[in-house]
């Protein structure tokens, strides 16, 4: 049985961690669902790390996304031109509905592109300690093959506590390690180089600015 499915055992003696949530206005989300249901663009309010006095986006949504602790929407941006994920709970103010959207969920080349991430116990692990991780994940010789959204690898990969960039120093603590990172890297560069010939197997790392 699943990990995940032990909650619906009614017999089950467990307790849960509870995650602080994040508030998003009814306003604002009667505004993004119409504006989805309707294939419209809107006008928003949006505050970021980047911008935190916020600013007016028009943006075209096409689907909400639960990321682990985070919920997204995913929207054509018009301002910086491409397919963006922005941080639900950051929404504000009064929301308007414009004219029909321009660029529907089909355009989005990141949505629609399926890859694989491949993960593997750290190489600096002893076999033992490999053969732990391998039973923990049923990986099969010796690998984690997990099929994804191009634009969801990065939120994967959060999830999976993998993070190449700056590798633990600790193997015990880095555990997992992503295999296919030079194709990954190769993609990166392909897609930088000429936004017309996107690998149908690579990922999208201008979608992935924490790992860059």
């Amino acid at each position: 049985m699943p990990i995940q499915d032990l909650d619906e055992s009614t017999s089950l003696t467990y307790s849960s961690l509870q995650l602080p949530s994040r508030q998003v206005a009814p306003l604002v989300m009667r505004g993004l669902v119409n504006a989805i249901n309707q294939k419209c663009r809107i006008e928003v309010d949006y505050v970021s790390l980047s911008n935190p006095d916020g600013e007016g986006r028009i943006i075209q949504p096409h689907i909400f996304i639960k990321t682990g602790l985070r919920w997204h929407l995913r929207a054509f941006d018009e301002k910086h031109r491409e397919f963006r994920d922005l941080v639900l709970s950051r929404f504000g103010g009064e929301l308007e509905l414009l004219d029909k959207a321009t660029h529907q969920g089909e355009q989005d080349q990141g949505w629609n592109t399926f890859v694989n991430i491949i993960l593997a116990p750290d190489p600096r692990l002893s076999s033992a300690q490999k053969s732990v991780l391998e039973q923990d994940y049923q990986m099969q010789n010796g690998q984690l093959v997990i099929e994804t959204r191009a634009a969801l690898a990065q939120y994967l990969l959060q999830e999976m506590q993998v993070n190449f960039k700056y590798r633990d120093k600790s193997p015990e603590a880095q555990q997992l390690v992503l295999v296919n990172e030079s194709d990954i890297k190769a993609g990166y560069l392909v897609v930088k180089e000429d936004l017309g010939r996107i690998p149908v197997n690579k990922v999208y790392w201008f979608y992935l600015p924490y790992l860059q």
